[in-house]
């Protein structure tokens, strides 16, 4: 029972993840890393009745730090592969998915106001969606995108210009710091909370479940943590080499290699 009630929370946060509408090129700082990174490859796996379930990740970056692809492979075929691409000006132009089958595309004004995003669907029986940017701060920031004349999503911004939250309308509201990285998301179902060590490490994940009235996998006023105990070992730019997760009494293992841009 265990071990499906893990596949199915890795496959949930799959699906949540691919929900968000992206409105910024993902950097190497916004996923906590320091210094010129060039590819980061994880190995990430938890033992299970004396077998090792491992999901393997690797990222890779421009010299001036923004994301050009990531993939994620589980060991229940499950496979992800998202390319990034940007213009002259580092805005994002493309997300591409699946090994370039479907994705979203970018379309700017001449005043470089974002106008609205087309998203091709793996199935080409599909029709294309179109969501358009419906309204804009001061400074010509999205402020609202919507389908078919319904608001979708809205974000809002920090003074110095930095994304201070994105909401996907009645589903969830993620809230970032500073450095651009998650500092909690409310959902539904659920309020995560994300703690973060000097370094920028991610250190503690903290799900208080609310009641809805309806069933749900945990009981209202649950409360779940994850702890992420990050070993000695850090290479010359600070960043971690080997971390164990714990949550439930179940610990996985994770493992990474990162190459410099030297």
């Amino acid at each position: 029972m265990k071990k499906l009630f893990i596949l199915t929370t890795t496959l949930l946060s799959i699906l949540f993840a691919a929900g968000q509408q992206e409105l910024f090129v993902p950097t190497a700082a916004s996923r906590g890393l320091h210094g010129p990174v060039r590819v980061v490859q994880t190995v990430k796996y938890y033992d299970w009745e004396q077998d090792a379930y491992p999901y393997t990740s690797s990222e890779a970056y421009t010299k001036d730090g923004f994301l050009m692809y990531d993939t994620y492979v589980s060991y229940v075929g499950t496979e992800e592969l998202t390319f990034y691409q940007k213009d002259e000006q580092n805005r994002l132009t493309d997300i591409l998915f699946s090994g370039n089958l479907h994705g979203d595309h970018y379309i700017y004004a001449d005043d470089g106001r974002l106008q609205y995003i087309v998203t091709d669907h793996i199935d080409e029986r599909m029709p294309k969606d179109t969501l358009f940017v419906t309204a804009y701060d001061a400074q010509g920031r999205t402020l609202e995108l919507s389908k078919e004349g319904k608001p979708k999503y809205r974000y809002s911004y920090r003074a110095d210009g930095s994304l201070f939250s994105a909401e996907y309308i009645n589903s969830w509201t993620i809230y970032y710091n500073p450095q651009g990285q998650e500092d909690s998301t409310r959902t539904y179902y659920d309020f995560t909370e994300y703690r973060y060590n000097e370094n920028g490490d991610l250190i503690m994940e903290t799900k208080h479940y609310r009641d809805t009235g309806e069933p749900t996998i945990m009981d209202p006023g649950t409360t779940t943590i994850r702890r992420y105990n990050y070993n000695e070992e850090r290479d010359r730019y600070g960043n971690w080499l080997s971390i164990d997760i714990e949550k439930d009494g179940l610990i996985h293992h994770i493992v990474r290699h990162i190459i410099y841009y030297e």
